[in-house]
């Protein structure tokens, strides 16, 4: 697997080119990219957060280093992209993770509380 930074890096353009009226955050890094920059994150509607903090909790502080999205997304083009697999690929991520995913459910479980 490449790491961003270490094995890659990002090339800077000298304008971006999107269609007209487009708007989009092309900048990453300090370099624009030329497109643009995805972001993830989770949707959740109002009066669920407010009814589940502990769900609002774990939304807010659990975050994927980009590596591991990656990563994921190499296995599942390189044919591991069963169910089965992917809940593989999810145990394996939370054991070699295990202390980040045990302070992400304490949070949430304390914002239950």
């Amino acid at each position: 697997m490449l790491v961003p930074g270490v094995d890659v890096e990002w090339l800077s353009v000298p304008f971006t080119a999107l269609p007209d009226g487009a708007t989009a955050v092309t900048e990453f890094g300090g370099k624009n990219l030329g497109f643009a920059v995805d972001s993830i994150g989770v949707i959740a509607r109002n009066d669920f957060l407010a009814a589940n903090p502990a769900a609002a909790k774990l939304f807010e502080v659990a975050k994927l280093d980009i590596n591991d999205i990656s990563a994921e997304n190499k296995l599942i083009n390189d044919g591991e992209n069963s169910a089965a697999d992917i809940e593989r690929h999810a145990t394996d991520w939370i054991a070699a993770h295990q202390a980040e995913y045990d302070a992400w459910l304490a949070a949430a479980r304390e914002a239950a509380n």
